[in-house]
């Protein structure tokens, strides 16, 4: 299939039909009100509604012209349709996700392992969990493997031989073919940016929005240094997005 296009490419201005679009949603990262704005410009009967990579493998490409879902760049590409995504600062993201994983165990009575392991354990003691899968694959450089390649942690595993400055340049590389990359912080730049180079208005609103969960300068500096050896590549992913 053909690669996606490349960054800062724009669709014509004149262009009357709506582009098929991929986006490749990490977790916590504004990724439900962002599908939602998006698919107010589809018919629901194109919108895919696979999420997770294994899904991906049972539907006709053909028949959808908007996908979205916890995915990594090696599938997204293979679409053949311009890829939108959107980062977090790193940090803030793992906080998100804990506090979320808490309300998740409170408001719908979820007991996924690592669900229990918020629910149980205070940030700083769940953040010197290394020895989870389910945490290793939710937080491990979450972003710089979903743009390296891949969501899940087996596919990840299967890349063992590449050095941690190998995966981030990979990951980096690939970034620079998405047609849109935002961030979580500055949403309508990502609309400014979507609407320049993919001809599409979006209107976010804040949606699965994570309650009772401090800012990140209410962390002790102690704990969000103990967060940031879980995403030390997320970390330079972030910044070179900034540069």
């Amino acid at each position: 299939m053909a690669g996606s296009i490349q960054a800062g490419v724009r669709l014509s201005n004149i262009q009357q039909v709506t582009p098929k679009i991929v986006h490749m949603h990490i977790p916590k990262t504004a990724g439900t009100s962002i599908k939602s704005a998006f698919v107010a410009h589809y018919d629901l009967s194109r919108v895919c509604r696979a999420v997770l990579e294994p899904e991906f493998a049972e539907i006709n490409p053909d028949d959808y012209d908007f996908f979205t879902g916890h995915i990594g760049f090696d599938l997204a590409s293979q679409f053949g349709h311009p890829i939108v995504s959107v980062l977090r600062d790193p940090i803030d993201r793992f906080i998100s996700v804990y506090y979320y994983w808490r309300q998740l165990y409170e408001t719908e009575n979820r007991r996924d392992p690592g669900i229990v392991a918020a629910h149980s354990l205070s940030l700083d003691e769940f953040a010197e969990r290394f020895d989870e899968s389910k945490l290793i694959q939710q937080f491990y450089n979450q972003m710089t493997w979903q743009f390296a390649g891949s969501f899940n942690l087996n596919d990840r595993r299967k890349r063992i031989e590449l050095t941690q400055a190998e995966v981030l340049e990979l990951a980096q590389a690939n970034m620079q073919k998405c047609a849109v990359v935002g961030r979580k912080e500055d949403l309508p730049g990502f609309v400014s940016d979507c609407r320049k180079t993919l001809g599409i208005e979006l209107d976010i609103d804040k949606l699965n929005v994570t309650a009772k969960r401090p800012l990140i300068d209410e962390v002790p500096l102690s704990t969000r240094r103990r967060i940031a050896q879980w995403v030390p590549l997320d970390l330079e992913l972030y910044w070179s997005r900034l540069k």
